[in-house]
Protein backbone atom coordinates (compact mmCIF):
# COMPACT_ATOMS: atom_id res chain seq x y z
CA UNK A 1 0.00 0.00 0.00
CA UNK A 2 2.60 2.49 0.94
CA UNK A 3 4.63 1.66 -2.55
CA UNK A 4 1.18 1.88 -4.61
CA UNK A 5 0.40 5.63 -2.29
CA UNK A 6 3.95 6.71 -3.10
CA UNK A 7 3.84 6.37 -7.10
CA UNK A 8 0.46 7.89 -7.04
CA UNK A 9 2.01 10.68 -5.29
CA UNK A 10 4.60 10.81 -8.01
CA UNK A 11 2.79 10.46 -11.09
CA UNK A 12 0.14 13.62 -9.90
CA UNK A 13 3.20 15.74 -9.24
CA UNK A 14 4.67 14.82 -12.84
CA UNK A 15 1.55 16.10 -14.30
CA UNK A 16 1.95 18.89 -12.10
CA UNK A 17 5.84 19.08 -13.40
CA UNK A 18 4.43 18.99 -17.01
CA UNK A 19 1.83 21.65 -16.47
CA UNK A 20 4.56 24.08 -14.98
CA UNK A 21 6.85 23.35 -17.94
CA UNK A 22 4.10 23.95 -20.47
CA UNK A 23 3.34 27.47 -18.61
CA UNK A 24 6.94 28.39 -18.73
CA UNK A 25 7.06 28.29 -22.14
CA UNK A 26 4.02 29.91 -22.58
CA UNK A 27 5.04 32.73 -20.62
CA UNK A 28 8.21 32.97 -22.19
CA UNK A 29 6.93 33.28 -25.80
CA UNK A 30 4.67 36.07 -24.92
CA UNK A 31 7.43 37.66 -23.40
CA UNK A 32 5.75 37.38 -19.63
CA UNK A 33 7.98 37.45 -16.67
CA UNK A 34 8.89 34.04 -15.23
CA UNK A 35 7.37 33.52 -11.84
CA UNK A 36 9.49 33.49 -8.45
CA UNK A 37 8.78 30.21 -6.06
CA UNK A 38 10.60 29.25 -3.02
CA UNK A 39 9.85 25.80 -1.73
CA UNK A 40 11.24 24.64 1.82
CA UNK A 41 12.46 21.45 2.79
CA UNK A 42 12.26 19.51 5.56
CA UNK A 43 14.33 16.28 7.02
CA UNK A 44 14.58 14.43 10.19
CA UNK A 45 17.61 12.49 10.46
CA UNK A 46 20.27 11.53 7.91
CA UNK A 47 22.18 8.55 8.90
CA UNK A 48 25.67 7.61 8.22
CA UNK A 49 25.00 5.30 5.35
CA UNK A 50 22.93 7.83 3.64
CA UNK A 51 25.24 10.69 3.50
CA UNK A 52 26.48 9.93 0.08
CA UNK A 53 22.69 10.06 -1.04
CA UNK A 54 22.27 13.59 1.26
CA UNK A 55 25.05 14.75 -0.45
CA UNK A 56 23.82 14.42 -4.15
CA UNK A 57 20.70 15.94 -2.97
CA UNK A 58 22.07 19.13 -1.47
CA UNK A 59 24.35 18.99 -5.31
CA UNK A 60 21.13 18.89 -6.86
CA UNK A 61 19.52 21.90 -4.83
CA UNK A 62 22.61 23.91 -6.48
CA UNK A 63 21.37 22.94 -9.56
CA UNK A 64 17.96 23.56 -9.62
CA UNK A 65 17.63 26.87 -7.24
CA UNK A 66 19.20 29.11 -5.35
CA UNK A 67 19.86 28.38 -1.61
CA UNK A 68 18.33 30.94 0.96
CA UNK A 69 17.33 30.90 5.01
CA UNK A 70 14.41 29.67 5.42
CA UNK A 71 12.77 32.80 7.35
CA UNK A 72 14.32 35.61 4.74
CA UNK A 73 12.13 36.23 1.88
CA UNK A 74 14.12 39.47 1.48
CA UNK A 75 16.84 37.27 0.22
CA UNK A 76 14.52 35.92 -2.84
CA UNK A 77 14.90 37.38 -6.26
CA UNK A 78 12.41 37.92 -9.13
CA UNK A 79 11.83 35.22 -11.69
CA UNK A 80 14.11 32.63 -9.97
CA UNK A 81 13.45 29.41 -8.03
CA UNK A 82 14.74 29.36 -4.20
CA UNK A 83 14.78 26.45 -2.11
CA UNK A 84 15.20 26.33 1.88
CA UNK A 85 16.49 23.45 4.26
CA UNK A 86 15.57 22.55 6.97
CA UNK A 87 15.61 19.33 9.91
CA UNK A 88 13.24 18.94 12.67
CA UNK A 89 13.97 16.60 15.93
CA UNK A 90 17.89 18.15 16.77
CA UNK A 91 19.15 14.80 15.89
CA UNK A 92 22.65 14.22 16.41
CA UNK A 93 23.16 12.38 13.01
CA UNK A 94 22.12 16.16 11.96
CA UNK A 95 25.82 17.60 13.22
CA UNK A 96 27.78 14.09 12.39
CA UNK A 97 26.31 13.46 8.71
CA UNK A 98 24.29 16.40 7.46
CA UNK A 99 25.91 19.18 8.52
CA UNK A 100 29.40 18.69 7.28
CA UNK A 101 27.71 18.81 3.62
CA UNK A 102 25.60 21.54 4.26
CA UNK A 103 28.75 23.62 5.19
CA UNK A 104 30.72 22.05 2.27
CA UNK A 105 27.97 23.90 -0.35
CA UNK A 106 27.16 26.94 2.13
CA UNK A 107 23.76 26.07 2.00
CA UNK A 108 22.46 27.58 5.07
CA UNK A 109 20.16 25.46 7.17
CA UNK A 110 17.43 25.53 10.29
CA UNK A 111 17.31 23.36 13.22
CA UNK A 112 14.39 22.95 15.12
CA UNK A 113 14.75 21.07 18.49
CA UNK A 114 12.24 20.08 21.37
CA UNK A 115 13.34 22.14 24.36
CA UNK A 116 12.49 19.42 26.91
CA UNK A 117 14.01 16.37 25.31
CA UNK A 118 17.54 17.81 24.99
CA UNK A 119 19.94 15.05 25.16
CA UNK A 120 17.49 12.51 25.35
CA UNK A 121 16.20 9.67 23.36
CA UNK A 122 13.56 10.68 20.54
CA UNK A 123 11.20 9.41 23.22
CA UNK A 124 8.07 10.56 20.53
CA UNK A 125 8.36 7.62 18.33
CA UNK A 126 7.18 4.08 18.82
CA UNK A 127 9.35 1.86 20.66
CA UNK A 128 9.72 -0.85 18.25
CA UNK A 129 10.96 2.04 15.95
CA UNK A 130 14.70 1.35 15.11
CA UNK A 131 15.27 5.02 15.25
CA UNK A 132 14.62 5.52 18.59
CA UNK A 133 17.66 3.70 19.77
CA UNK A 134 20.22 4.92 17.08
CA UNK A 135 19.00 8.75 17.58
CA UNK A 136 19.91 11.38 20.11
CA UNK A 137 18.77 14.93 20.44
CA UNK A 138 22.50 16.85 20.76
CA UNK A 139 23.22 18.20 24.13
CA UNK A 140 22.78 22.21 25.01
CA UNK A 141 26.68 21.95 24.76
CA UNK A 142 26.31 20.37 21.40
CA UNK A 143 23.60 22.84 20.14
CA UNK A 144 26.06 26.08 21.56
CA UNK A 145 28.86 24.59 19.46
CA UNK A 146 26.75 24.98 16.62
CA UNK A 147 28.08 27.94 13.91
CA UNK A 148 25.09 30.49 14.12
CA UNK A 149 26.67 31.99 10.55
CA UNK A 150 25.33 28.54 9.55
CA UNK A 151 22.43 27.04 11.11
CA UNK A 152 19.72 29.08 13.14
CA UNK A 153 18.09 27.28 15.56
CA UNK A 154 14.30 27.37 16.14
CA UNK A 155 12.02 25.57 18.60
CA UNK A 156 10.23 22.50 17.73
CA UNK A 157 7.99 22.94 21.10
CA UNK A 158 8.80 21.47 24.72
CA UNK A 159 8.07 17.89 24.14
CA UNK A 160 7.38 17.38 20.26
CA UNK A 161 3.64 16.61 21.10
CA UNK A 162 0.83 16.92 19.50
CA UNK A 163 -0.61 20.36 20.25
CA UNK A 164 -4.51 19.88 19.74
CA UNK A 165 -4.43 16.57 22.01
CA UNK A 166 -3.51 19.48 24.66
CA UNK A 167 -5.90 21.95 26.51
CA UNK A 168 -4.91 25.83 26.13
CA UNK A 169 -2.44 25.83 28.88
CA UNK A 170 -0.50 23.01 27.94
CA UNK A 171 -0.14 24.40 24.18
CA UNK A 172 1.00 27.28 25.75
CA UNK A 173 3.58 25.87 27.78
CA UNK A 174 5.16 24.22 24.94
CA UNK A 175 4.74 26.85 22.31
CA UNK A 176 5.82 29.82 24.94
CA UNK A 177 8.24 27.86 27.76
CA UNK A 178 10.47 26.09 24.82
CA UNK A 179 11.29 29.67 23.37
CA UNK A 180 12.40 31.24 26.40
CA UNK A 181 14.25 27.88 27.16
CA UNK A 182 16.18 27.70 23.96
CA UNK A 183 17.13 31.57 24.13
CA UNK A 184 18.32 31.19 27.98
CA UNK A 185 20.38 28.58 26.98
CA UNK A 186 22.18 29.68 23.22
CA UNK A 187 21.97 32.91 24.80
CA UNK A 188 20.71 34.01 21.06
CA UNK A 189 16.84 34.88 19.68
CA UNK A 190 15.08 32.29 18.85
CA UNK A 191 12.49 33.35 16.02
CA UNK A 192 11.06 30.56 14.48
CA UNK A 193 8.58 27.39 15.74
CA UNK A 194 8.15 23.89 14.05
CA UNK A 195 4.66 22.58 14.40
CA UNK A 196 5.22 18.90 16.39
CA UNK A 197 3.56 16.52 13.96
CA UNK A 198 2.00 19.44 11.99
CA UNK A 199 -0.73 19.18 14.05
CA UNK A 200 -2.43 22.55 14.80
CA UNK A 201 -5.54 24.93 15.02
CA UNK A 202 -5.68 29.07 14.93
CA UNK A 203 -5.32 29.23 18.71
CA UNK A 204 -1.98 27.88 18.23
CA UNK A 205 -0.65 29.98 15.66
CA UNK A 206 -2.19 33.16 17.45
CA UNK A 207 -0.15 31.98 20.55
CA UNK A 208 3.26 32.16 18.67
CA UNK A 209 2.36 35.62 17.82
CA UNK A 210 2.15 36.51 21.30
CA UNK A 211 5.25 34.80 22.36
CA UNK A 212 7.65 37.05 19.83
CA UNK A 213 7.78 34.35 16.95
CA UNK A 214 8.76 35.98 13.81
CA UNK A 215 7.61 32.63 11.53
CA UNK A 216 5.68 29.40 12.23
CA UNK A 217 6.42 26.37 9.95
CA UNK A 218 4.12 23.64 8.96
CA UNK A 219 4.18 20.35 6.76
CA UNK A 220 1.56 21.46 4.64
CA UNK A 221 3.69 20.96 1.35
CA UNK A 222 2.81 24.55 -0.05
CA UNK A 223 5.29 27.13 -1.40
CA UNK A 224 6.54 29.48 0.65
CA UNK A 225 6.22 33.23 0.58
CA UNK A 226 3.28 33.54 -1.52
CA UNK A 227 2.44 36.91 0.51
CA UNK A 228 3.82 39.73 1.88
CA UNK A 229 2.53 38.91 5.30
CA UNK A 230 2.48 35.19 5.61
CA UNK A 231 3.46 34.27 9.37
CA UNK A 232 2.69 30.35 8.57
CA UNK A 233 4.73 28.80 6.44
CA UNK A 234 4.67 25.41 4.55
CA UNK A 235 7.29 22.79 4.30
CA UNK A 236 8.08 19.35 1.90
CA UNK A 237 9.32 16.49 3.66
CA UNK A 238 12.39 14.91 1.75
CA UNK A 239 14.54 12.08 2.99
CA UNK A 240 17.77 10.92 1.52
CA UNK A 241 16.24 7.68 0.59
CA UNK A 242 13.99 9.67 -1.75
CA UNK A 243 13.93 8.79 -5.50
CA UNK A 244 16.03 10.92 -7.32
CA UNK A 245 13.22 11.45 -9.67
CA UNK A 246 10.92 12.33 -6.34
CA UNK A 247 13.18 14.72 -4.96
CA UNK A 248 13.64 16.88 -7.84
CA UNK A 249 10.24 17.32 -8.32
CA UNK A 250 9.89 18.08 -4.35
CA UNK A 251 12.41 21.01 -4.92
CA UNK A 252 10.49 22.28 -7.81
CA UNK A 253 7.45 22.82 -5.97
CA UNK A 254 5.25 19.87 -7.80
CA UNK A 255 4.03 17.92 -4.95
CA UNK A 256 2.17 21.24 -3.58
CA UNK A 257 -1.09 19.27 -4.43
CA UNK A 258 -0.88 17.46 -1.67
CA UNK A 259 -1.23 20.40 0.86
CA UNK A 260 -4.71 21.10 -0.65
CA UNK A 261 -6.00 17.21 -0.49
CA UNK A 262 -4.19 17.14 3.01
CA UNK A 263 -6.30 20.15 4.22
CA UNK A 264 -9.34 18.75 2.75
CA UNK A 265 -8.89 15.73 4.39
CA UNK A 266 -8.33 16.76 7.73
CA UNK A 267 -11.24 19.29 8.04
CA UNK A 268 -13.34 16.73 6.51
CA UNK A 269 -12.64 14.25 9.61
CA UNK A 270 -13.24 17.09 11.93
CA UNK A 271 -16.63 17.51 10.77
CA UNK A 272 -17.32 13.78 10.47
Amino acid sequence: MYFIKRTVKLVISLIVFFFDSVTRICKTMIGSKRSTRCVILYYHSVRPEERARFARQLDEILLLATPIWADRPNMIGDGCHHVAVTFDDGYRSFRDNALPELVQRKIPVHLFVPSGCIGQEPIWLDAADPERERERVMTAEELKALDAQCVAIGSHCVSHRDLTSLNDDEAEIEIIESKKTLESMLGRKVETVSIPHGFYDARHIECARRAGYQRVFSVYPHLAFRTEDEYLTGRVRVDPGDHALEFRLKTLGCYRWMAVVTQFLRSYRRGS
